[in-house]
């Protein structure tokens, strides 16, 4: 399982984070979506494996995107955007790694 952050100063860090696991399985952050107590029970009643990380719920985005069908494309192309970016980064599968992705997005406060 890799963690990575995306580097962005409009974000807090947890919706920062997401995570790839060995088999191309990308987890995002449940909270960006809804509840994620809701979201955590869920997928227990749903057997859909979770990360839990730093206290907050990871699922994974097919999941995330059939439970949110309106951000099911917005879900879709994030998802797809962190497996091309990681099959750049020529990662080792087993290997735990945190990876910073610099965002484009500018601070507008």
């Amino acid at each position: 399982m890799i963690e990575i952050a995306i580097d962005s100063p409009l974000l807090a860090e947890w919706l920062q984070t997401a995570f790839l696991d060995d088999n191309g399985e990308v987890f995002l952050p449940c909270g960006a979506f809804g509840s994620e107590l809701d979201a955590m029970l869920c997928a227990v009643h749903d057997r859909v494996a979770v990360v839990q990380h730093n206290g907050h719920t990871y699922a994974p985005a097919p999941w995330l995107a059939k439970e949110h069908p309106r951000e099911a494309r917005t879900i879709s192309t994030i998802a797809a955007s962190i497996r091309a970016r990681m099959g750049l980064a020529g990662r080792k599968a087993g290997v735990r790694n945190r990876i910073i992705v610099a965002s484009t997005a500018k601070n507008t406060r």
